[in-house]
């Protein structure tokens, strides 16, 4: 898995720079979100942000990043950290929906930490005209983290952009 993040991390800069001319490649995306984990008897209800470099594909197409961190709290649990590392397909279905789908790991800093394939599916909506200049869209989407007992992720927020 870190070779996975280390090579996302060199590819989506490298790639950005080569295809600045399209809209839909830029490293200077980010997110916001309520985070939701329910695992069992045990839920957690905080928040989370990510860094979500996009390189477009074709006008229809992108590849996302998404590498984010939340603070996981909730009754019956110690307070611990989710890391996620993934890559989505965004697939612009419309001049403001696009679906996401992609996978990675997520790894949640506990003694001892526990990392864990997880799956996820997104659906944005982006403004026509960003609010503030930078505020782009909102989300809504879920998470599938495949640990030994299963995790589900719901979210909401909303994504920046410069």
């Amino acid at each position: 898995m870190k070779k996975l993040l280390v090579f996302s991390l060199l590819l989506f800069p490298a790639l950005s720079f080569a295809a600045m001319e399209n809209s839909e490649t830029s490293i200077l995306n980010f997110r916001a979100n309520q985070l939701s984990v329910f695992q069992g008897s045990q839920n957690s209800f905080s928040g989370s942000i990510s860094w979500n470099p996009t390189v477009a594909i074709s006008s229809s197409l992108a590849i996302l990043g998404n590498f984010g961190a939340g603070l996981l709290v909730g009754s019956g649990i110690t307070n611990f950290y989710a890391l996620e590392y993934e890559l989505l397909l965004d697939l612009k279905a419309g001049q403001a929906l696009h679906f996401e789908a992609g996978g990675g790991a997520q790894t949640w800093t506990t003694n001892p930490s526990i990392t864990a394939a997880m799956a996820s599916v997104n659906i944005v909506y982006r403004f026509e005209h960003p609010i503030l200049a930078i505020i782009d869209g909102l989300f809504i989407g879920g998470s599938d983290v495949f640990q030994s007992t299963a995790a589900y992720e719901a979210k909401a927020g909303g994504q920046i952009r410069f």
